[in-house]
């Protein structure tokens, strides 16, 4: 069974601490991973949802794109 975390987190401390189009800016970066993976994620989904679970690879990938976006570390709790 392979592990799977929310990234919820990752994109509100991205919309705190980056700019105004953060959210879609990361979604560009890694829309061929989602497509590879059938997943369907858009600003809507992010906005309306308080969990949405990625497996491992994907969570790691979307965190580091996110990091490099806003320029500063994001710190798990």
């Amino acid at each position: 069974m392979k592990i799977k975390k929310n990234i919820i987190p990752i994109f509100i401390w991205a919309k705190e601490n980056g700019d105004a189009n953060i959210v879609d800016r990361i979604l560009v970066k890694i829309v061929l991973e989602l497509l590879q993976n059938n997943i369907k994620i858009t600003q809507e989904t992010i906005n309306n949802n308080e969990l949405i679970e990625v497996e491992d690879s994907l969570y790691n990938l979307i965190k580091e794109t996110a990091q490099k976006l806003v320029g500063s570390n994001y710190e798990e709790i």
